[in-house]
């Protein structure tokens, strides 16, 4: 199990939409959001579930990173957020703080503003991401989970077993 703290003061829709995942579709665990008006559709545009429930951890980069949230496909050419499916912007706060450590959650994305349902955890010092990125939270708890995920990979990417996530919330 991992547990992560999430920045709602820093990056509060990245949080509401990674909690909202996490919690198969429902309101946010922790319900703290500042943007009320936007509420999550249970079934998303592509017809998929907006849960990270039974998702694959679709890349894992030796020394660099975990990635997933690609529920649509499963390979990280997918996603979708909470926000009627549709990709979210960047939340300056986040792209200001640093991938300076092991443990780091943050936004996967295609480019800026292009913020969907993929996250990823820092497995060392990361300073190619800063500015690119939104940082939205840490792991608190059950880094050794994502130490042995981290086993898997390769420098490619490529995870050598399938991984994936098979409780959220």
């Amino acid at each position: 199990r991992i547990v992560f703290r999430l920045y709602w003061n820093v990056a509060p829709l990245a949080c509401e939409n990674f909690a909202t995942l996490c919690t198969n579709g429902g309101n946010s665990i922790l319900g703290c959001s500042n943007n009320n008006k936007l509420k999550p559709a249970p079934i998303g545009e592509s017809g998929k579930e907006l849960s990270y429930k039974n998702s694959t951890i679709h890349r894992v980069v030796l020394e660099f990173i975990v990635q997933g949230g690609d529920f649509v496909f499963g390979n990280g050419s997918g996603g979708e957020s909470i926000y009627n499916g549709k990709k979210f912007k960047d939340e300056r706060a986040g792209l200001a703080l640093k991938h300076d450590r092991a443990g780091v959650l943050s936004m996967g994305n295609s480019g800026k503003n292009a913020n969907t349902s993929q996250f990823f955890i820092t497995l060392d010092k990361s300073p190619q991401c800063d500015g690119k990125h939104v940082v939205f939270g840490e792991v608190v708890s059950g880094m050794e989970v994502v130490r042995a995920m981290e086993s898997y990979g390769s420098s490619n990417g490529e995870p050598s077993v399938p991984l994936q996530i098979t409780e959220c919330g």
